[in-house]
């Protein structure tokens, strides 16, 4: 191989390096726009999130009302009837009617003070509710604030990471150009493979192993890259195998 030959195929190799690079940008700067797209989804559902709690919230409220008036109802002909026995009990000088009256006037006194306890706790949710609905009326009132300094905040960050985007594009086409057709076949191949996991789609060769997937490469393989600089595929992993001097 001449020297000329030679230069040329390494420069294959350094132009895919570089490809290699511009996509792993490419990659980061993508997964960057989605991370900012995210943001404003978060603030959206987060504010759904809220809603749906107040509104839960509020129809609790609604049924602890009206038992808390039901109950209101109950305790007062509770009360009516403790008063009513006790000036029956008072006005009646027969001992069996009177241990009656004793007992339904004890019977009701436990009702009472059951309802009065019942009363006090329905108070004490309601009280608990209100106060956490109308914080979550006051966040609601300012999401629409924060969700416009995060939108204005997530429309500059995606006018640099799309520009960022644009200038990576437009670098990677030159590069690409300067590839052999077979090689550009070969590299558009293997770039459609690529996930965020696994993007990488060239492996270095170290003391006769794929630097990637750390698999044995056979003599004449690593001979075909290293020495005569052919565009080779590992057989484990089928990476671009580089060089190690590239």
């Amino acid at each position: 191989m001449n020297i000329i030959q030679e230069d040329k195929d390494k420069e294959v190799f350094h132009t895919l390096k570089e490809l290699q690079k511009v996509d792993l940008q490419l990659y980061t700067i993508k997964e960057a726009i989605h991370n900012q797209e995210e943001r404003l989804k978060k603030i959206d559902l987060l504010k759904e999130k809220h809603e749906e709690n107040l509104h839960l919230l509020q129809e609790k409220l609604k049924e602890t009302k009206l038992l808390i008036t039901n109950l209101e109802a109950e305790q007062e002909k509770l009360y009516a009837r403790k008063q009513s026995l006790h000036e029956h009990s008072l006005s009646n000088s027969y001992s069996n009617l009177e241990e009656k009256i004793k007992s339904e006037l004890e019977k009701i006194t436990i009702q009472v003070n059951e309802a009065e306890n019942d009363l006090f706790v329905l108070l004490e949710s309601q009280e608990k509710d209100e106060q956490k609905i109308s914080e979550l009326k006051n966040i609601l009132l300012e999401i629409p604030l924060s969700r416009k300094e995060i939108e204005d905040d997530v429309k500059n960050e995606l006018a640099q990471l799309y520009k960022q985007e644009e200038q990576n594009r437009h670098r990677f086409d030159l590069l690409f150009q300067d590839l052999p057709s077979p090689t550009q076949n070969l590299t558009s191949r293997l770039r459609a493979k690529m996930s965020v996991k696994n993007p990488y789609y060239l492996s270095s060769i170290r003391e006769f192993q794929c630097e990637r997937c750390h698999m044995s490469l056979n003599r004449q393989l690593t001979q075909q890259v290293e020495k005569t600089r052919e565009v080779q595929l590992c057989t484990s992993c089928n990476r671009i195998l580089l060089p190690h001097n590239v």
